[in-house]
């Protein structure tokens, strides 16, 4: 991830919501263990189901055909940084599992539409510069149904322990 300065992060965020596509909003409980999509959805789900959500959360945009993260806090609404994305991020791993429960076939995008993601999407290039060849490979359902003493053993700790981190802060 690449954090990028901006002068003003309010108005480049109005920006990306006229002219841009928001892929989704990410957001955690607490413990890092439940996600949620959606952050007016995200409340209602949290307390339907007892659960705390965390502070922060994220922003996965498009704009002018390149990724980015949005690291954002609530109470009050705030930015903190602005990520471009690139291959093999940590930050990835929400948006890409969240996209395999559609399911999306990795390995052949063409036959996949990005309009049934999301209606603003023509084509698939912001997402073919993220992936890496691992990435077409990957099952994601770890990381949706993720408990940390069920961890696969293809992913080290410190990697789920550094994206609980990150997207917990």
């Amino acid at each position: 991830m690449k954090s990028i300065s901006i002068n003003s992060v309010n108005s480049w965020y109005e920006k990306v919501k006229d002219n841009g596509i928001i892929l989704a909003e990410h957001q955690t409980n607490i413990d890092g263990n439940k996600d949620y999509w959606g952050f007016e959805d995200a409340k209602e789900e949290a307390q339907y189901e007892y659960e705390t959500l965390a502070n922060h959360g994220g922003i996965y945009c498009i704009y002018e055909q390149i990724l980015y993260f949005i690291d954002v806090s609530f109470y009050p609404f705030t930015i903190h940084d602005i990520y471009i994305l690139e291959k093999g991020d940590i930050a990835l791993i929400p948006i890409l599992s969240n996209l395999s429960e559609f399911p999306i076939d990795f390995n052949d995008l063409n036959n996949e539409k990005p309009k049934d993601l999301n209606s603003n999407l023509d084509n698939w290039d912001w997402l073919k510069s993220c992936l890496t060849d691992s990435n077409l490979k990957e099952d994601f359902g770890w990381y949706t149904y993720r408990a940390y003493g069920k961890i696969p053993e293809g992913v080290s700790k410190v990697f789920y322990s550094d994206l609980i981190n990150f997207l917990t802060r």
